[in-house]
């Protein structure tokens, strides 16, 4: 198996099941203590660092493994700064879709509509991930009064109202459900990324 850390090509035996037990021992080998993986490159595959599965992948299937490691801290802030970028796209495109489903273009509100619910899946996993490295779980952790725990419940709730309204066809609710209160909700947002980074 050809494996390349943080740019350097390396040689070595290793015995283990999973890349969860290779990295782990690339990790204590090459004293990278305190580091974690900021990208996994398996057969010349990207895979997302921030899934289980990726860890899971049979070390068996891998030919080869391109790897890079980077501290908590660095990996952090290229995330919160990855979610601030995304928010500039994604606030925009809520608008948009309120926007096309008022005015009966649905096919087209829909598509815009699917991609802001991936959007919104991955924010969220970035405020868990970031949430956890900073302050445990988020409950205690609040930003003008309301935890991030509450904001992701109250999040979740909303998604529900505006899948439902989406199943339903009631084009008029979802648009108001994305102009009054999904618009609102990650413009606060906005304004909370740069305090987050500030706390990295």
């Amino acid at each position: 198996m050809k494996i390349v850390v943080n740019g350097h090509e390396e040689t070595r035996t290793f015995q283990g099941e999973s890349l969860k037990d290779l990295l782990e021992d690339i990790l204590e080998k090459n004293t990278l203590e305190g580091q974690s993986a900021a990208r996994v490159r398996i057969n010349e595959e990207d895979l997302p660092v921030d899934q289980e599965a990726t860890y899971e992948t049979p070390v068996s299937a891998i030919q080869s493994l391109e790897v890079e490691f980077s501290s908590l801290a660095r990996i952090l802030r290229k995330n919160i700064i990855n979610a601030e970028d995304y928010l500039e796209r994604l606030v925009p495109a809520i608008g948009m879709a309120a926007d096309l489903f008022r005015s009966g273009s649905e096919q087209e509100a829909n598509r815009v509509f699917v991609s802001i619910i991936d959007g919104i899946g991955w924010l969220s996993e970035v405020v868990e991930m970031v949430a956890a490295a900073l302050y445990g779980d988020g409950r205690d952790k609040t930003f003008d009064g309301e935890s991030i725990k509450d904001r992701q419940t109250r999040l979740l709730a909303l998604s529900e109202e505006m899948l439902k309204a989406n199943k339903n066809q009631d084009w008029v609710l979802l648009a108001d459900l994305l102009d009054y209160e999904l618009l609102p909700y990650y413009k606060e947002w906005q304004g909370l990324w740069p305090r987050i980074r500030e706390e990295s």
